[in-house]
Protein backbone atom coordinates (compact mmCIF):
# COMPACT_ATOMS: atom_id res chain seq x y z
CA UNK A 1 0.00 0.00 0.00
CA UNK A 2 1.53 3.29 -1.07
CA UNK A 3 -0.64 5.64 0.98
CA UNK A 4 -3.43 5.59 3.50
CA UNK A 5 -6.05 6.57 0.90
CA UNK A 6 -5.49 3.28 -0.97
CA UNK A 7 -7.47 1.36 1.69
CA UNK A 8 -10.80 2.54 3.07
CA UNK A 9 -11.25 2.65 6.83
CA UNK A 10 -14.91 1.71 6.48
CA UNK A 11 -16.17 -1.86 6.19
CA UNK A 12 -13.98 -4.96 6.18
CA UNK A 13 -11.73 -4.44 3.17
CA UNK A 14 -8.28 -6.04 3.17
CA UNK A 15 -4.97 -5.91 1.31
CA UNK A 16 -2.58 -8.76 2.15
CA UNK A 17 -0.17 -11.53 1.02
CA UNK A 18 2.23 -9.37 -1.01
CA UNK A 19 -0.49 -7.39 -2.80
CA UNK A 20 0.53 -3.93 -4.05
CA UNK A 21 -1.94 -1.04 -4.21
CA UNK A 22 -0.48 2.29 -5.28
CA UNK A 23 -1.03 5.50 -7.23
CA UNK A 24 -4.70 6.49 -6.77
CA UNK A 25 -6.06 2.92 -6.68
CA UNK A 26 -8.73 2.32 -4.02
CA UNK A 27 -9.93 -0.74 -2.11
CA UNK A 28 -13.19 -0.20 -0.24
CA UNK A 29 -16.61 -1.54 0.76
CA UNK A 30 -15.61 -5.05 1.95
CA UNK A 31 -13.34 -5.79 -1.04
CA UNK A 32 -10.31 -8.11 -0.75
CA UNK A 33 -6.99 -7.82 -2.59
CA UNK A 34 -4.49 -10.63 -1.96
CA UNK A 35 -1.72 -12.91 -3.24
CA UNK A 36 0.75 -10.85 -5.30
CA UNK A 37 -1.83 -8.60 -6.96
CA UNK A 38 -0.93 -5.17 -8.39
CA UNK A 39 -3.47 -2.32 -8.53
CA UNK A 40 -2.17 0.81 -10.28
CA UNK A 41 -3.58 4.04 -11.68
CA UNK A 42 -7.12 4.89 -10.61
CA UNK A 43 -8.44 1.35 -10.18
CA UNK A 44 -11.42 0.94 -7.84
CA UNK A 45 -12.22 -2.38 -6.16
CA UNK A 46 -15.40 -2.31 -4.07
CA UNK A 47 -18.61 -3.99 -2.90
CA UNK A 48 -17.20 -7.40 -1.91
CA UNK A 49 -15.06 -7.81 -5.04
CA UNK A 50 -11.99 -10.05 -4.81
CA UNK A 51 -8.71 -9.58 -6.70
CA UNK A 52 -6.20 -12.41 -6.17
CA UNK A 53 -3.37 -14.61 -7.42
CA UNK A 54 -1.03 -12.44 -9.50
CA UNK A 55 -3.73 -10.34 -11.20
CA UNK A 56 -2.73 -6.94 -12.61
CA UNK A 57 -5.18 -4.03 -12.87
CA UNK A 58 -4.27 -0.58 -14.19
CA UNK A 59 -5.80 2.67 -15.46
CA UNK A 60 -9.49 3.32 -14.61
CA UNK A 61 -10.72 -0.24 -14.10
CA UNK A 62 -13.64 -0.86 -11.74
CA UNK A 63 -14.34 -4.25 -10.15
CA UNK A 64 -17.42 -4.33 -7.94
CA UNK A 65 -20.48 -6.23 -6.72
CA UNK A 66 -18.70 -9.52 -5.92
CA UNK A 67 -16.66 -9.52 -9.13
CA UNK A 68 -13.62 -11.83 -9.09
CA UNK A 69 -10.33 -11.28 -10.95
CA UNK A 70 -7.78 -14.05 -10.43
CA UNK A 71 -4.93 -16.22 -11.72
CA UNK A 72 -2.75 -13.75 -13.66
CA UNK A 73 -5.66 -11.96 -15.38
CA UNK A 74 -4.84 -8.47 -16.69
CA UNK A 75 -7.46 -5.72 -16.72
CA UNK A 76 -6.68 -2.29 -18.23
CA UNK A 77 -8.30 0.84 -19.62
CA UNK A 78 -11.82 1.65 -18.45
CA UNK A 79 -12.94 -1.99 -18.23
CA UNK A 80 -15.68 -3.02 -15.77
CA UNK A 81 -16.01 -6.38 -14.00
CA UNK A 82 -19.28 -6.37 -12.02
CA UNK A 83 -22.24 -8.33 -10.67
CA UNK A 84 -20.49 -11.60 -9.75
CA UNK A 85 -18.53 -11.80 -13.02
CA UNK A 86 -15.33 -13.89 -12.91
CA UNK A 87 -12.17 -13.27 -14.94
CA UNK A 88 -9.33 -15.74 -14.39
CA UNK A 89 -6.35 -17.22 -16.16
CA UNK A 90 -4.35 -15.69 -19.00
CA UNK A 91 -7.16 -13.25 -19.82
CA UNK A 92 -6.73 -9.67 -21.02
CA UNK A 93 -9.68 -7.27 -20.67
CA UNK A 94 -9.04 -3.75 -21.91
CA UNK A 95 -10.48 -0.55 -23.37
CA UNK A 96 -14.15 -0.13 -22.35
CA UNK A 97 -15.02 -3.83 -22.19
CA UNK A 98 -17.72 -4.78 -19.70
CA UNK A 99 -18.25 -8.18 -18.03
CA UNK A 100 -21.18 -8.75 -15.70
CA UNK A 101 -23.92 -11.03 -14.38
CA UNK A 102 -22.30 -14.35 -13.43
CA UNK A 103 -20.28 -14.46 -16.67
CA UNK A 104 -17.03 -16.44 -16.43
CA UNK A 105 -14.09 -15.62 -18.72
CA UNK A 106 -11.08 -17.93 -18.52
CA UNK A 107 -8.09 -19.43 -20.39
CA UNK A 108 -6.50 -17.33 -23.19
CA UNK A 109 -9.23 -14.82 -23.99
CA UNK A 110 -8.78 -11.18 -25.03
CA UNK A 111 -11.78 -8.89 -24.61
CA UNK A 112 -11.40 -5.34 -25.87
CA UNK A 113 -13.05 -2.34 -27.43
CA UNK A 114 -16.67 -1.92 -26.36
CA UNK A 115 -17.34 -5.66 -25.97
CA UNK A 116 -20.12 -6.61 -23.53
CA UNK A 117 -20.19 -10.05 -21.88
CA UNK A 118 -23.32 -10.52 -19.76
CA UNK A 119 -25.44 -13.26 -18.23
CA UNK A 120 -24.87 -16.86 -17.17
CA UNK A 121 -22.21 -17.93 -19.65
CA UNK A 122 -18.66 -19.21 -19.71
CA UNK A 123 -16.10 -18.22 -22.32
CA UNK A 124 -12.85 -20.16 -22.48
CA UNK A 125 -10.25 -21.44 -24.89
CA UNK A 126 -8.38 -19.06 -27.17
CA UNK A 127 -10.32 -16.15 -28.69
CA UNK A 128 -10.42 -12.40 -29.23
CA UNK A 129 -13.74 -10.67 -28.57
CA UNK A 130 -13.99 -7.13 -29.86
CA UNK A 131 -16.78 -4.62 -30.41
CA UNK A 132 -16.49 -1.20 -32.03
CA UNK A 133 -18.99 1.66 -31.73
Amino acid sequence: MEKEENLSHEGNCFIYDDAVVCDDARVRDDAIVKNRVMLLGKVIVKNEAVIENDALLNDRVIVQDKGLVSDKARIFGCARIISKATVKGNVLVTDKAYIQGNAVVTDDIIIRGYARITGNLTIGGCAVIYAHF
